[in-house]
Protein backbone atom coordinates (compact mmCIF):
# COMPACT_ATOMS: atom_id res chain seq x y z
CA UNK A 1 0.00 0.00 0.00
CA UNK A 2 1.19 3.51 0.39
CA UNK A 3 2.35 3.45 3.64
CA UNK A 4 4.82 0.49 2.07
CA UNK A 5 3.74 -1.93 4.89
CA UNK A 6 2.61 -5.57 5.12
CA UNK A 7 -0.12 -6.62 4.58
CA UNK A 8 -1.52 -8.49 8.09
CA UNK A 9 -5.01 -9.75 6.89
CA UNK A 10 -5.74 -11.41 4.13
CA UNK A 11 -7.34 -14.63 2.74
CA UNK A 12 -8.00 -16.95 -0.38
CA UNK A 13 -11.57 -16.96 -1.64
CA UNK A 14 -12.24 -20.33 -4.31
CA UNK A 15 -14.05 -20.28 -6.99
CA UNK A 16 -14.29 -16.69 -6.63
CA UNK A 17 -16.33 -14.98 -9.05
CA UNK A 18 -18.03 -11.19 -9.15
CA UNK A 19 -18.53 -11.14 -5.68
CA UNK A 20 -19.66 -14.93 -5.23
CA UNK A 21 -16.78 -17.75 -3.89
CA UNK A 22 -17.69 -21.55 -3.05
CA UNK A 23 -15.25 -21.09 0.27
CA UNK A 24 -12.98 -18.47 1.94
CA UNK A 25 -9.97 -19.67 3.84
CA UNK A 26 -7.13 -17.65 6.13
CA UNK A 27 -3.70 -18.46 5.66
CA UNK A 28 -1.35 -20.47 8.00
CA UNK A 29 2.07 -18.99 7.01
CA UNK A 30 3.65 -17.19 3.92
CA UNK A 31 7.04 -16.15 2.76
CA UNK A 32 9.04 -14.24 0.37
CA UNK A 33 12.83 -13.72 -0.48
CA UNK A 34 13.36 -10.05 -0.41
CA UNK A 35 14.52 -7.98 -3.32
CA UNK A 36 11.24 -7.81 -5.69
CA UNK A 37 10.27 -4.53 -4.06
CA UNK A 38 13.15 -3.35 -5.56
CA UNK A 39 11.95 -4.64 -9.07
CA UNK A 40 14.01 -7.91 -9.09
CA UNK A 41 11.28 -9.48 -10.98
CA UNK A 42 13.45 -12.58 -10.75
CA UNK A 43 12.50 -13.04 -7.27
CA UNK A 44 8.47 -11.67 -7.68
CA UNK A 45 6.86 -14.67 -6.45
CA UNK A 46 5.71 -15.91 -2.87
CA UNK A 47 4.25 -18.87 -1.45
CA UNK A 48 1.33 -19.24 0.99
CA UNK A 49 -0.13 -21.90 2.88
CA UNK A 50 -3.83 -21.69 3.96
CA UNK A 51 -6.00 -23.30 7.31
CA UNK A 52 -7.94 -25.50 4.64
CA UNK A 53 -9.38 -29.00 4.84
CA UNK A 54 -8.94 -29.45 1.45
CA UNK A 55 -6.17 -31.95 0.79
CA UNK A 56 -5.38 -30.42 -2.65
CA UNK A 57 -2.32 -27.91 -3.25
CA UNK A 58 -0.05 -27.69 -6.57
CA UNK A 59 3.06 -28.63 -6.92
CA UNK A 60 6.50 -26.72 -8.41
CA UNK A 61 8.73 -27.82 -11.71
CA UNK A 62 11.44 -25.87 -11.88
CA UNK A 63 11.91 -27.34 -15.57
CA UNK A 64 10.74 -24.50 -17.34
CA UNK A 65 7.89 -25.87 -20.10
CA UNK A 66 7.33 -24.85 -24.40
CA UNK A 67 3.86 -24.25 -23.28
CA UNK A 68 1.42 -23.08 -20.39
CA UNK A 69 -1.89 -21.75 -19.33
CA UNK A 70 -1.93 -19.10 -17.13
CA UNK A 71 -4.74 -17.72 -14.77
CA UNK A 72 -5.45 -14.45 -13.75
CA UNK A 73 -8.56 -11.82 -12.43
CA UNK A 74 -7.00 -8.93 -15.38
CA UNK A 75 -8.68 -6.06 -14.60
CA UNK A 76 -9.48 -5.35 -18.35
CA UNK A 77 -11.66 -8.25 -18.49
CA UNK A 78 -15.09 -8.02 -16.39
CA UNK A 79 -13.04 -5.53 -13.93
CA UNK A 80 -11.24 -8.11 -12.63
CA UNK A 81 -14.03 -9.92 -10.94
CA UNK A 82 -13.99 -13.29 -13.41
CA UNK A 83 -11.20 -15.48 -13.42
CA UNK A 84 -9.02 -15.74 -17.14
CA UNK A 85 -7.14 -18.57 -18.34
CA UNK A 86 -4.96 -18.27 -21.47
CA UNK A 87 -2.66 -20.78 -22.87
CA UNK A 88 1.04 -19.78 -24.31
CA UNK A 89 4.22 -20.40 -25.45
CA UNK A 90 7.16 -19.45 -23.39
CA UNK A 91 10.55 -18.61 -23.83
CA UNK A 92 12.90 -19.67 -20.71
CA UNK A 93 15.20 -16.63 -20.06
CA UNK A 94 17.95 -16.57 -17.49
CA UNK A 95 16.02 -15.24 -14.48
CA UNK A 96 13.07 -13.86 -16.00
CA UNK A 97 10.31 -15.58 -18.80
CA UNK A 98 8.66 -14.81 -21.76
CA UNK A 99 5.05 -16.29 -22.24
CA UNK A 100 3.76 -15.05 -25.51
CA UNK A 101 0.18 -14.61 -26.36
CA UNK A 102 -0.70 -13.81 -22.98
CA UNK A 103 -2.71 -9.96 -22.73
CA UNK A 104 -3.44 -9.99 -19.50
CA UNK A 105 -2.33 -6.74 -17.20
CA UNK A 106 -2.92 -5.37 -13.87
CA UNK A 107 -4.80 -8.05 -11.38
CA UNK A 108 -3.19 -11.10 -12.82
CA UNK A 109 -0.11 -10.64 -11.23
CA UNK A 110 0.76 -13.87 -8.84
CA UNK A 111 -1.30 -15.76 -11.24
CA UNK A 112 0.54 -19.26 -11.92
CA UNK A 113 1.62 -19.83 -14.96
CA UNK A 114 0.92 -24.41 -15.09
CA UNK A 115 0.96 -27.24 -16.80
CA UNK A 116 -1.37 -29.99 -15.46
CA UNK A 117 -1.33 -28.34 -11.64
CA UNK A 118 2.23 -28.16 -11.56
CA UNK A 119 3.23 -24.27 -11.11
CA UNK A 120 6.55 -23.32 -13.92
CA UNK A 121 5.98 -19.73 -12.97
CA UNK A 122 3.95 -16.74 -12.19
CA UNK A 123 2.51 -13.37 -13.89
CA UNK A 124 4.74 -10.85 -12.90
CA UNK A 125 5.03 -8.18 -15.13
CA UNK A 126 4.38 -6.62 -18.71
CA UNK A 127 6.51 -3.98 -21.60
CA UNK A 128 4.52 -1.33 -22.77
CA UNK A 129 5.94 -1.97 -26.07
CA UNK A 130 5.00 -5.66 -25.74
CA UNK A 131 1.36 -5.98 -25.17
CA UNK A 132 0.90 -9.52 -25.68
CA UNK A 133 2.95 -11.28 -23.84
CA UNK A 134 3.48 -11.42 -19.63
CA UNK A 135 6.99 -12.13 -18.32
CA UNK A 136 7.53 -14.19 -14.97
CA UNK A 137 10.22 -15.21 -12.93
CA UNK A 138 12.11 -18.29 -14.36
CA UNK A 139 12.12 -20.84 -11.08
CA UNK A 140 15.37 -21.81 -9.35
CA UNK A 141 16.11 -23.82 -6.59
CA UNK A 142 15.67 -20.82 -4.41
CA UNK A 143 11.90 -21.17 -5.49
CA UNK A 144 11.84 -24.67 -4.22
CA UNK A 145 13.33 -23.65 -1.15
CA UNK A 146 10.70 -21.29 -0.22
CA UNK A 147 7.95 -23.49 -1.52
CA UNK A 148 9.48 -26.25 0.79
CA UNK A 149 9.76 -24.02 3.95
CA UNK A 150 5.51 -22.70 3.28
CA UNK A 151 4.60 -26.50 2.56
CA UNK A 152 6.26 -27.26 6.20
CA UNK A 153 4.25 -24.78 7.39
CA UNK A 154 7.18 -21.78 7.97
CA UNK A 155 8.52 -24.11 11.30
CA UNK A 156 10.27 -21.80 13.59
CA UNK A 157 14.24 -21.13 13.23
CA UNK A 158 16.49 -22.23 15.67
CA UNK A 159 16.09 -18.69 17.98
CA UNK A 160 12.15 -20.05 18.19
CA UNK A 161 11.55 -17.16 16.03
CA UNK A 162 9.02 -17.85 13.02
CA UNK A 163 11.06 -17.48 9.40
CA UNK A 164 7.94 -16.54 7.39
Amino acid sequence: NDKREWITSCGAKRAYVRGQFAEQYDWHCAAIFSGWTDGNYQRDYAFVKLRSRSPSWMSLDLAMPGHAESIGYPSHYYSGQVPMRVDGPIEAGRGVSRMRGNPFGKGSSGGVWHVGGVAVSVNSFKYDNDPNSMYGPTFNSMVRTLFNLVRQGCPPDPSGRRVA
